[in-house]
Parts: structure tokens; C-alpha cells; sequence
């Protein structure tokens, strides 16, 4: 028979089918919060856009304002080739004496493609702010930004440095052939390429543009002091003399003085050419080394300042919030 309402919902109360509700009922509503927390963080978690499609999106937006913005290419293409003709009028001709005035060069060569990186901090720190919001807008991550930090002016390193020493090189009296003239070119561009990607990961880790604009120089200096032209290395104290392994300036300059100088008979006349090499390589803390050696070296630099580049996007904020 056909029970009333109040009769059913009594008889249901005391029902087996209740019972076994009411023990479950917790446990479902608490599955069902944290399904749905599950499904916040991945909704967090996730970008719009594959990391390809991420990183094709930020190198799309470099090289387009890099293109758009015609002054700062005309300035470095121009302070380039001013300053190789400063220092090719000072260098010019250098002859069979000229011993010490070749190993400036290579130093003041060096010095410039690294000190001129320091242009970069303010782009980079116009960079940032937007970076970090669009961080947070979750439009892309870390990985994709830093993945693509010089996807333009890496490539315009490389042309500057190129030009500066097609300028300078016929104008010093340096060895012409081919194999020392590129080897040139290819340690400048390195080491300048060490200074451009310090000068990014010293950005990452200051707190403003000023604090970066004052650190590069000062801290710069460390590399500059343990070069090997300022302070001869053999003359440095014992407790000192593994320091200048830790400086990319060191391996450049090295590099470009054995290039130049070491089977030179224009500087080392024959048959004393290996002997007299030997003695001022040693006089400078050279020897034993060939100019390859510090190829690698500087490919290691290179990728420990990208690394910690990335390590503090990742893990240091300055966002306002």
C-alpha cells in the first residue's frame, strides 16, 4: 500500500539504505574537494601555448622590436668601428719590437668587447617588469624566457665583434694568415660573449637597473685584475695563483697573445723561435698552454652564467606585489 510522506521519509530514516549513506557522505564530499583542488592546480599549472610556441613567440617579439628600433644598431655598428680605428691608429704598423704593445692590443681588444655588454642592463630590466607579469598571467614560463634571452642580441654580438676586428686586424701589423686571423675573431667574440650573458645573469640577481649598472664594472674588475696583463700571474702570491682559472678574461687573453706570438719569427728570430717564445711565455704564466686550450674553457663560462642566469629567474622575485 501506498505510504504517506511522513511515513515514507520515517521509514527510509530507519532504513539499512541510510545507514550505509550517512558513513559514506564524508568521504564523498571529501573526495570531491579535493578533486577539485586537483583540477585548480593543473589548471595553474598549465600554459595556453607548447614551449615551442611559447619560445617562437617571444624570439618573434625580440628580433621584431630589435628591427623596429633602427638607434641602437647605427650606435653599435658606429662605436664598433670608431673604437677599431682609435685603437688600430694607436697600434698601427707594430714591427719586430713591438712585443709588449701586441699583448695590449689583445687586452684593450678584449676589454672593449666585454666593458661595451654593459649597454644591455637597461633593455633587460625594461624587459622584466613585463616578463613578470606576464609570468604571473601564466602566457609563458621560465624556461621559454630564458631560452630565448639572446635570440637577438646574440647574433648582433657576433656581427659587431666581426666588423670591429675586419676594421682593427689589417691596421696592427698582426700575423695575416687566415687561421690567426679567425682565431682572433673567435676568441673576441667568445669573451664577449661571456660578457654579455654576465651582464644578463648579474641583471637577474639585482634588485634594480642602478644596482646592476654599479656592479658590472666593480665586479667586472675581478676579471680584469686576474687577466694576466695587469698583474703578471707568476708574480702573483701562492695563495692567489688559482684564481685567475676562474677568470674568462684570463683565457681570452691568453689565448690571443699565444696566437700571436708563439713560431712568430717576425718577434722570435730562428733558430731561437721556440726558445725565446718559451721564455716570455713563461714570463706571463703562458707556457705550457696551446691557444685551443682555452676554446672550451670559455664555452664552459658561457654555460655556467646561462645556468645560474635561469637558476634566478626561477627562484629570485623583485615583483611588486
Amino acid at each position: 500500500p501506498a505510504l504517506p510522506p511522513d511515513s515514507l521519509c520515517d521509514a527510509y530514516m530507519k532504513s539499512d539504505d541510510h545507514s550505509s549513506f550517512a558513513r559514506l557522505a564524508p568521504g564523498l564530499v571529501e573526495e570531491d574537494k579535493a578533486l577539485e583542488a586537483s583540477r585548480a592546480e593543473v589548471r595553474q599549472q598549465t600554459y595556453p601555448s607548447s614551449l615551442g610556441m611559447q619560445a617562437l613567440t617571444l624570439a618573434s617579439r625580440q628580433i621584431m622590436k630589435t628591427a623596429q628600433d633602427k638607434r641602437p644598431l647605427i650606435a653599435g655598428i658606429m662605436r664598433h668601428i670608431v673604437v677599431a680605428l682609435f685603437y688600430g691608429s694607436i697600434y698601427s704598423d707594430l714591427g719586430s719590437t713591438d712585443l709588449l704593445e701586441r699583448c695590449s692590443l689583445c687586452f684593450f681588444t678584449l676589454m672593449f668587447v666585454t666593458m661595451g655588454q654593459q649597454q644591455n642592463i637597461p633593455i633587460i630590466f625594461e624587459e622584466r617588469l613585463l616578463f613578470y607579469r606576464e609570468r604571473g598571467a601564466k602566457i609563458y614560463g621560465n624556461f621559454s624566457y630564458w631560452l630565448t634571452g639572446g635570440v637577438s642580441v646574440v647574433p648582433l654580438t657576433i656581427v659587431w665583434v666581426g666588423l670591429f676586428v675586419a676594421v682593427l686586424y689589417p691596421m696592427t701589423g698582426f700575423r695575416m694568415d687566415w687561421e690567426a686571423v679567425l682565431f682572433f675573431y673567435l676568441i673576441a667574440a667568445m669573451t664577449s660573449l661571456c660578457g654579455l650573458f654576465y651582464c644578463q645573469m648579474l641583471a637577474v640577481y639585482s634588485p634594480s637597473q642602478q644596482s646592476a649598472i654599479t656592479l658590472f664594472p666593480a665586479t667586472l674588475f675581478f676579471f680584469i685584475s686576474f687577466a694576466g696583463y695587469i698583474v703578471q700571474l707568476p708574480s702573483l702570491p701562492a695563495w692567489l695563483q688559482n684564481v685567475p682559472t676562474v677568470s674568462f678574461l684570463h683565457w681570452g687573453f691568453q689565448a690571443l697573445c699565444i696566437n700571436e706570438l708563439e713560431g712568430n719569427t717576425l718577434l722570435f728570430p730562428e733558430p731561437f723561435t721556440d726558445a725565446l717564445y718559451d721564455s716570455f711565455a713563461k714570463q706571463y704564466g703562458f707556457d705550457g698552454y696551446g691557444k685551443w686550450a682555452s676554446v672550451p674553457i670559455l664555452a664552459v663560462n658561457m654555460a655556467v652564467f646561462r645556468v645560474l642566469t635561469f637558476l634566478g629567474l626561477r627562484y629570485i622575485r623583485y615583483e611588486r606585489r
